[in-house]
């Protein structure tokens, strides 16, 4: 599989730049693309994309090993160039793992996505786990780990991704038969942000006891009290109420101005002062 390869760099025209089938990664942030782009139109690509040669002269074209993203980003902002590292005697086979490597050296895949690129690299190529392991540069061990996560259900994929559990996290869940209730920790543990070892723990407990564990995971959240600031009624303290009657008396002025005939009575007591007031319906 190592083979000495010629490189060059040339800059190539994006529509001649093919997706790559093996592409590792399945998921793109679409913000994140437009934040590249905006850094590309002001400071250009700064690594260049790494493509290999497909098909004969003159009908011949390039296919992305790695730089899906920044060739997303480019085309974006229209730019119709864009630099390349032209890797010669590169088959699709190579081509496959070298995206895989080049994701996995650049921590950009989540946990999921690689292992199922590893899965694709030994049904598609017949590639051996110990092959793997050398091209990866990883122990049999870890190579299995990361296979194991394959077992989780696309929701149960989701949760993990979702609340950025790890795979050691996936891993203690896969301990758990029960497809629907392995769904349920896994959110349990990302909404309550349980540790690796807490989560591990639940599962040891379920497994020794489930019912009270499934009770505790099951039960609806407690709704939390809030205790509402009750305001006091701001109340307009008047001591004289002479205020109220001038106030009256002003309103009364201001209808018989109006030319409206208004009848009113005022009869004062030792305790109350009283008014009758009539107004007509029909005004003349």
């Amino acid at each position: 599989m190592k083979t000495k390869n010629d490189i060059n760099t040339a800059m190539i025209k994006t529509e001649r730049i093919m997706p790559n089938p093996n592409q590792p990664r399945k998921r793109f942030d679409e913000e994140g693309i437009v934040r590249l782009a905006d850094s590309i139109s002001r400071h250009g690509i700064l690594q260049p994309l790494c493509v290999r040669i497909v098909g004969r002269v003159p009908y011949s074209r390039y296919q992305l090993i790695s730089g899906e993203r920044r060739l997303r980003a480019a085309k974006l902002i229209g730019m119709e160039y864009v630099p390349c590292v032209i890797l010669e005697g590169i088959d699709e086979k190579s081509s496959g793992w070298l995206a895989v490597v080049e994701n996995m050296q650049r921590e950009e895949l989540n946990i999921f996505d690689e292992a199922s690129a590893i899965e694709r690299l030994m049904s598609n190529w017949g590639l051996s786990q110990e092959e793997l392991c050398s091209v990866l540069s990883i122990s049999q061990g870890a190579l299995s780990n990361k296979l194991r996560l394959l077992r989780l259900s696309p929701a149960q994929r989701s949760a993990v991704i979702e609340h950025g559990l790890s795979g050691r996290h996936a891993r203690a869940a896969l301990r758990i038969k029960d497809e629907s209730f392995r769904t349920i920790l896994l959110s349990y543990a990302g909404i309550n942000g349980l540790s690796v070892r807490e989560t591990e723990q639940l599962v040891e407990s379920y497994l020794d006891d489930p019912v009270p564990v499934m009770k505790k995971l099951l039960a609806p959240p407690e709704e939390e009290v809030k205790k509402e600031t009750v305001k006091p009624i701001r109340r307009l303290v008047v001591k004289d109420v002479r205020i109220f009657i001038n106030s009256v008396d002003k309103a009364l002025r201001l209808i018989k101005d109006s030319g409206i005939s208004v009848d009113a009575n005022k009869t004062e007591s030792d305790s109350v002062i009283e008014y009758t007031i009539k107004v007509p319906k029909v005004i003349a």
